[in-house]
């Protein structure tokens, strides 16, 4: 399945994220962070370089590919809804929140200090969106099942 992300332009950032907020509330998410801001592999989870070097570097008696190959980005939350995303800006600085909540009814805020904003898309579906932050980490908030927000019908329990 073709992977790929959508650099946001900053002048769009408050915009894009009202519009994935709309389109995507209540949906559940599993949220990660990677540390040093690494170019995450979509499919596999972990850095791209860090593959490419292993490939490159790796002696012929090294262990395959798949063993050398450990995410290394570290789960933050997981199988939580989406309940709001906000845009804030103080002295040219942007933050966004991030809340989500369980099934329980506790909610999880998430505070982030992007550089770049990307939407990250799986064909046609939307597949999350990913945040590069000032101190070089990414979080990146990936649905469970990508989607089409047209394709889906009706509103997740919490919305009605």
């Amino acid at each position: 399945m073709d992977h790929r992300l959508e650099r946001i332009p900053r002048p769009r950032w408050q915009e894009t994220c009202e519009r994935f907020l709309n389109r995507h509330r209540g949906w559940l998410l599993h949220i990660s962070e990677t540390p040093g801001g690494e170019d995450v592999d979509l499919e596999a989870g972990v850095p791209s370089h860090a593959q490419s070097r292993a490939q490159s570097h790796a002696p012929s008696h090294a262990p395959s590919k798949r063993s050398q190959s450990k995410p290394q980005s570290r789960e933050l939350v997981s199988d939580v809804a989406l309940h709001d995303l906000v845009f804030t800006e103080s002295d040219g600085a942007p933050e966004l929140t991030l809340v989500v909540g369980d099934s329980g009814g506790s909610e999880t805020s998430l505070s982030v200090q992007p550089l770049a904003i990307m939407l990250e898309r799986q064909g046609d579906a939307d597949a999350g969106i990913r945040f590069e932050q000032r101190d070089g980490n990414q979080i990146r908030a990936l649905f469970r099942v990508p989607a089409s927000p047209g394709a889906l019908d009706g509103l997740a329990a919490g919305e009605r």
